[in-house]
């Protein structure tokens, strides 16, 4: 066994740990510091000019994978992450940009606290955003924000226990799936979606 795999494992290992330390948190202590929620679904009412006027930014409005790959590349999950809180388009181009970003695992928290704050369509996008930064963040190595994981782990099994449609239901239990993949929750604390 390599030193490398060892530091994944103790990590893993971490992650399990301090989850089980969050597990119960009720939503209102989720929700305790967190902003109100952009609005994806109605136009922004001032974007910031550096949003919505850079070719990068302006590309990646079509949904491209390359185009919203090398926007994350640009901006990183902090730059993406200050997009999404201006809401509309540029909120929306943000959110679908983050699974590309090296560092997408800074936005697990903010993300999870919207996917709270939200219904419908918003909240959909938003845990199908999660599941996707889920599916490809790297495995072992420092975390980049230690308890973002468990918080947002927290969040969507909220989510999946609660009366949200089935639809996002389902969206929170497979990014939930996700995390297990990765040793960072226990696939028997999933619940089921009828």
């Amino acid at each position: 066994m390599n030193v490398r795999t060892l530091f994944v494992c103790a990590g893993l290992v971490w992650l399990g740990v301090a989850c089980d330390a969050c597990r119960d948190k009720p939503p209102a202590a989720l929700l305790a510091d967190a902003a109100p929620p952009p609005t994806l679904d109605k136009p922004a009412t001032q974007p910031d000019p550096r949003f919505a006027s850079h070719p990068f930014w302006v590309a990646a409005t079509s949904d491209d994978p390359l185009d919203l790959a090398a926007l994350a590349e640009i901006e990183g999950a902090t730059g993406l992450l200050e997009a999404f809180e201006q809401g509309g388009q540029v909120g929306r181009t943000a959110l679908h940009a983050m699974q590309y970003a090296d560092d997408a695992e800074l936005v697990y928290r903010r993300l999870a606290q919207v996917a709270l704050q939200t219904t419908g369509d918003t909240q959909l996008d938003v845990l199908v955003a999660i599941h996707q930064i889920a599916q490809n963040a790297p495995l072992g190595g420092e975390p980049l924000d230690p308890g973002g994981p468990e918080f947002c782990i927290q969040a969507l099994l909220t989510i999946a226990r609660g009366s949200s449609p089935a639809a996002n239901r389902h969206a929170a239990v497979a990014a939930l799936h996700a995390f297990s993949h990765r040793g960072a929750v226990d696939p028997g604390h999933i619940p089921p979606v009828e």
